[in-house]
């Protein structure tokens, strides 16, 4: 079952070139920047850049991609690219509508979209935080198994912590 949008991924001819105005326009840094793929968090979304491919391709979320793409498919999309696991526990395939469209689906273990969401609010409380509560937050985040704050004692066991 389709879960809604997730990702757009931009292929573009100069990675660095791009990262950087994608810098502008989104205002913020990448969360994640690699040779390979450059992605931003924009409003929920994902926004990744990737150095090859056609165009731009808009991912649905799914739990289960093997079961989503034999749906899709018997809908009659034409499958285009199959699974594929492109990091971690996320899978992507992509097919192509009866009208010409590419449909691209995603799959994140469910670790995955925690992970993803802990880094999402890391990031977002960094960029609101003073200098002090954004080292706090860090340590924090290095050792998550404590319940002492290396800066200022006790702290609640929600993360990250609210100051």
């Amino acid at each position: 079952m389709l879960q809604g949008l997730r990702t757009i991924i931009y292929a573009v001819s100069d990675l660095g070139t791009a990262t950087a105005w994608y810098r502008k326009l989104a205002s913020k840094e990448p969360y994640f920047d690699e040779p390979l793929y450059v992605g931003f968090e924009i409003g929920g979304h994902e926004i990744g850049l990737i150095p090859d491919g056609d165009g731009a391709t808009i991912y649905w979320g799914t739990t289960d991609i093997e079961a989503e793409l034999t749906r899709v498919i018997a809908l009659g999309a034409k499958p285009r690219s199959p699974t594929r696991n492109v990091g971690g526990d996320i899978k992507v395939a992509t097919v192509t509508d009866p009208f010409g469209n590419v449909i691209g689906l995603i799959s994140r273990s469910a670790a995955e979209q925690q992970g993803l969401a802990l880094i999402l609010t890391a990031r977002a409380a960094i960029e609101a935080a003073s200098d002090h509560d954004a080292l706090e937050l860090v340590l924090r985040l290095e050792r998550p198994d404590t319940q002492q704050s290396p800066l200022r004692g006790p702290v609640p066991s929600t993360v990250p912590p609210q100051w």
